[in-house]
């Protein structure tokens, strides 16, 4: 019995102290609604973004705003600099109807496209 809770603990223990470590890994959260807003659940009162939600849980994750967790309502103009991100979560919430009919301009499509070839991760909430 002690035999097998030793295996145990040596296959899971690194697994359980590791796990959690995104310390070199970092984030990009782009806020695409437009600023659109909607009631907190939590507090009917006040008006949240639909970012807001995804903030919290990175937070709860270990990701802290400006070290590992870089938030923007804009994309990085260069692609050089989207190749820093292991991720881009683009928030659209319910995109409310704007002047244009698209969602992208063609220079956003163009870099997220390049992104991806190159083996980047592009998240959509």
């Amino acid at each position: 019995m002690k035999i097998k809770i030793v295996i145990i603990l040596v296959l899971f223990l690194p697994i359980i102290i590791f796990s959690q470590n995104f310390d070199n890994i970092k984030v990009y959260l782009w806020d695409n609604d437009y600023g659109a807003t909607f009631y907190n659940p939590d507090n009917p009162t006040q008006l949240i973004g639909y970012e807001y939600n995804l903030l919290k849980s990175f937070n709860k994750l270990g990701f802290t705003q400006g070290t590992n967790l870089f938030y923007g309502d804009t994309l990085p103009q260069r692609y050089s600099l989207l190749n820093d991100y292991a991720a881009i979560f683009i928030v659209t919430g319910h995109h409310p109807i704007v002047s244009r009919n698209q969602m992208f301009t063609s220079s956003q499509i163009d870099s997220l496209s390049r992104y991806l070839d190159a083996g980047g991760c592009v998240y959509f909430e």
